[in-house]
């Protein structure tokens, strides 16, 4: 199973939502990159990863939706993502997706933030078929200062 990790923007960014309010610059959006890209949790934007962007036919970046939170009764929070679905991805050109970044969409590169990625522990290899990620679950847990 592959672990979802917050990168250093995505922390800062939820220090935000807890301490000041906080209005993301676009629509969560998912990223995919290809085989041999190193995953850091400390990339500023989506131009710092861009190079490792999958060039298959038919992929582009897709708006991740989620499912309402829901709050267990010792304060614990959860929200998971619904299946992202890319369509029917390579054929032509393939690649291979060793994993993928979310990241705030300002329509810019250079400003849109990175705040979680997940490395696959198998590579999948495009075929033509469609792509789907599965869901991801968020947890938050209620910690005392």
């Amino acid at each position: 199973m592959a672990n979802a990790v917050v990168t250093t923007r995505g922390r800062q960014a939820s220090l935000a939502v807890l301490t000041e309010g906080y209005t993301p610059a676009g629509p969560t959006t998912m990223i995919l990159m290809r085989s041999g890209h190193v995953f850091v949790t400390d990339p500023d934007t989506v131009a710092a990863i861009v190079a490792d962007e999958i060039a298959a036919t038919g992929y582009a970046r897709q708006v991740v939706a989620f499912d309402p939170p829901v709050t267990d009764p010792d304060g614990t929070v959860k929200q998971a993502s619904t299946d992202t679905c890319f369509g029917l991805v390579g054929g032509a050109v393939d690649d291979t997706v060793s994993g993928w970044y979310l990241f705030e969409d300002s329509g810019d590169d250079a400003t849109s933030i990175v705040t979680a990625c997940v490395e696959f522990v198998t590579e999948k290899t495009t075929d033509g078929t469609e792509l789907i990620v599965r869901p991801v679950v968020w947890v938050w847990r209620p910690t005392a200062f």
